[in-house]
């Protein structure tokens, strides 16, 4: 699974939503639905355009 946001904004607004109180359990609920969550790794890579 990939997800793309337009800008740091909004991955900031995503971010906050998720880790917010109370949301780590039902993301947790959620993932055991379709995910094996040992093997589940998260990164956060930034794209940057450069001229030359």
């Amino acid at each position: 699974m990939r997800l793309v946001f337009p800008d740091r904004a909004a991955y900031l607004a995503w971010a906050a939503m998720i880790f917010a109180p109370g949301s780590g359990e039902q993301v947790i609920a959620d993932e055991l639905k379709f995910l094996e969550r040992s093997r589940t790794r998260a990164y956060v890579v930034e794209e940057r355009v450069t001229s030359g």
